[in-house]
Order: structure tokens, then C-alpha cells, then sequence
């Protein structure tokens, strides 16, 4: 309040010397009560910046890595950051057993026998970045914990931010294919990252249930009993990448999961990336332009999407009434009576787009339909994807 109060003063001496109305009695009366409401107005704003800046908090954040390599060093940075009531504030970083502090600024000092590092007191309530670096031990294996303290007057306030640093994990990576095939083989890897600090490390695969297995790199081995690859210890700290081939059994189910551990010294980290396989399926899909202009040409095109096994396709589709066919790719037969496009029976190559080109009516008011069907062997598909195309005109009537 004694602040208040000097301030009150200082405004009410202003206030007083200034010029007033020379026009009579009713102005120096209106100048009196004008000086008054200005008094408690303006004396009122005062307070509020006066209590604001005492009511900030005084705060003290530390901003370092979550993760460290042992041996290595990290920079720290502690933000001071006083309330406007302090006058005389300090800070003090207690460090991890083990963790040695250099290049310490604005004149903090390091006493090793309390492992702490002290800063000020400072007389003042400036804003400070305090900075250090620490360096981790060399053989450290575990999470460690800094702790902070700062003073603003009496006022003990613990550092916040980041408080506990953990050695950057040990990983384990899986790489599946996209799908899979009964019978057919599929290419699978693992990428193998162990810590600075490791001593020991080896890796598990568990195979589904029937699948088989060849081709394993890294000089891993097939356990037939545990059904598990199982690579290393490797006595060392460097990163693979291992690999195997794997048989889908034939009566494999529709979905399987691989199993895979990392051992790292003491530590079991599970593979991490997708676990879950799923079979592939035959795939025809029509792709069709949303609308059309009638009378004009339209583009039909169909993605094919055979199995590996497959031997032979065929595909059909019906030209819709009204339309005309114009042209297709190579492959094709129109065949005029049963209005149809027709492709194989063709040996099996892989993944194909087939297309076409049909002539709409030059009346067309109703949302066309598609319709094909497709053979894959023995299996009968109907043709996917889009099966209607809208004429432009009801499209904007829409």
C-alpha cells in the first residue's frame, strides 16, 4: 500500500497543478469534481497494475532432451522468469549421480559435494536464461532424475519442464508385404537398432501356423520346434537389417500375425511396424466418368487384379442399351448380338487395365447402369468398382 500511496500522491500533485478555469464559480466547481472522478479513475488503474505485476507468478522452467546416449553430453537451459514483487531471487540444480556439469553461465558455481549447481542471488527481478551442459556417465544404462530449485524472496518454487531422461531406446523394426498369397512366397525384414550401451543383443521371429521358411540372411537359424527364425547374440552395437522368405501354408487363414522380440542385455522390445497379414483377393473394378454429355463419347476403363496362381482370365461387360461401341484396346471382342465386350480366356500376367470407348444416346435423361462379370480359373466375379453414370443435364437438374 505505501507503493499505492506515493503513486496517489504523485497524481493528486498533478492533478492540483494544473490550470483551471478562470470563467467563475460554476466552472471552478465543475473543474473541482472533474479532478476528483480522475483522482479515483486513474488511481484505480494504478492499483491494477500495481497488484497485476505483484500477482505474477515467479517461475523457473528447465528444457533439456528426454533422451540421452551414455557418454554424451546435453545442454540445459533454465528459464527465470521473477514475479514484479521480487526483489532478490536464486536458483540451484541438483544433477544425477555420476553426471558431471560444464560451461556453466552467468556465473553459476558447481560444488560436486552437494552435486548441485547455485546461481545469484540476484537483486533484482530480471528475466534469466541460466545454461549448462551435463554428460552423462559412460556406462549409464538407466532413466535419471534432475531437480530444481529457485527462490524469489523467501518463496521456494521447484523448477518445472523436464525433469527425467531416459537412454534413447533400443528398436525393432518389421517389414511386411502388402497381402499374401496361399503358396506363394513373401519377402519379410526386420531392422535391428541397439543402444550405444548394449552388450549383448539377438532377435525372434515366430512364424504363423503351417507357414515354412527359407532364404534367412544375418546367419540366423530356423528353431522347427519353437517354429521361431532366431538371430545373434550379437556381441556388438551395430544395426541390421535381417531378412527371411516365408511359404504361406494353403489352408492358411485369411489373416495372420507375426511374432517378433528384440532381447537387448536384460531388456525385451517387441517389433514394432505391422504384425498383421492378410490374404489377397482377386480384384475387378470399373472405373466410369460421373457424368456425360449425351451424344458424346464416353471412356470405360477396368482395373484387373488376378492372383499370382491364377492361370487364365476372362471378362465380360454389356454395352447398355442405346449406347455404341466405338473402339477398346487389342485384347477385345465386341460381340454384336449379345451386345458384349469380351476379353480371354487370356493367360495369367499379372495386374492389367483393360478400357473402352462407348457413344451415349443423344437422349439421355436417367442415370445409366453397368453390368459385367469376370472368371479367374474357376472363380466368378461380378466386374467392381463404379456402376452408374449420370447424364449432365439431370446431374444439374440435381
Amino acid at each position: 500500500m505505501n507503493r499505492l500511496a506515493a503513486c496517489e500522491t504523485s497524481l493528486t500533485h498533478s492533478l492540483n497543478q494544473g490550470s483551471k478555469p478562470s470563467a467563475g464559480l460554476f466552472n471552478l466547481t465543475r473543474w473541482a469534481g472533474w479532478a476528483a472522478l480522475a483522482r479515483v479513475t486513474l488511481g484505480s488503474v494504478l492499483l491494477a497494475r500495481l497488484f497485476a505485476a505483484d500477482a505474477q507468478a515467479d517461475e523457473a522452467e528447465r528444457r533439456m532432451p528426454a533422451f540421452f546416449l551414455a557418454g554424451s553430453a546435453l545442454n540445459v537451459q533454465v528459464s527465470v522468469l521473477p514475479g514484479g514483487g521480487t526483489v532478490a531471487h536464486s536458483v540451484e540444480e541438483k544433477l544425477p549421480v555420476g553426471w558431471v556439469p560444464s560451461q556453466i553461465t552467468l556465473g553459476g558455481v558447481w560444488n560436486p559435494a552437494s552435486r548441485a549447481i547455485r546461481w545469484g542471488p540476484f537483486f533484482d527481478n530480471s528475466q534469466r536464461l541460466l545454461t549448462y551442459t551435463v554428460t552423462a556417465p559412460s556406462g549409464v544404462a538407466s532413466a535419471a532424475t534432475f531437480e530444481g530449485t529457485a527462490v524469489f524472496n523467501d518463496k521456494a518454487v521447484t523448477v518445472s519442464g523436464v525433469s527425467l531422461v531416459s537412454p534413447f531406446p533400443d528398436t525393432l523394426s518389421r517389414v511386411l508385404p502388402l497381402g499374401f498369397e496361399p503358396g506363394v512366397p513373401v519377402q519379410v525384414f526386420a531392422v535391428v537398432k541397439p543402444r550405444a550401451d548394449v552388450q549383448s543383443h539377438a532377435v525372434e521371429e515366430e512364424l504363423p501356423q503351417g507357414w515354412t521358411v527359407s532364404s534367412i540372411t544375418g546367419d540366423g537359424v530356423f528353431d522347427p520346434l519353437q517354429r521361431k527364425i532366431k538371430w545373434g547374440p550379437f556381441q556388438d552395437r551395430v544395426e541390421r537389417t535381417l531378412g527371411y522368405t516365408a511359404i504361406p501354408s494353403q489352408a492358411s487363414p485369411d489373416e495372420v500375425t507375426f511374432r517378433a522380440v528384440g532381447l537387448f542385455d536384460l531388456r525385451t522390445v517387441p517389433a514394432a511396424g505391422n504384425s498383421q497379414l492378410r490374404i489377397r483377393a482377386r480384384g475387378v473394378a470399373r472405373i466410369l466418368p460421373t457424368s456425360f454429355t449425351p451424344g458424346q463419347l464416353v471412356p470405360v476403363q477396368i482395373n484387373l487384379n488376378p492372383l499370382f496362381l491364377d492361370k487364365v482370365w476372362s471378362v465380360e461387360e454389356n454395352i447398355p442399351t442405346g449406347w455404341q461401341f466405338i473402339s477398346g484396346d487389342s485384347t477385345l471382342v465386341v460381340d454384336e448380338a449379345s451386345r458384349k465386350i469380351k476379353w480371354g480366356p487370356v493367360a495369367n500376367a499379372g495386374r492389367q487395365t483393360l478400357s473402352y470407348v462407348l457413344r451415349s444416346p443423344s437422349i439421355a435423361t436417367a442415370p445409366v447402369p453397368f453390368s459385367g462379370n469376370c472368371s479367374f480359373d474357376s472363380a466368378n466375379l461380378l466386374v467392381g468398382g463404379d456402376a452408374l453414370t449420370l447424364p449432365a443435364v439431370s446431374r444439374a437438374v440435381r
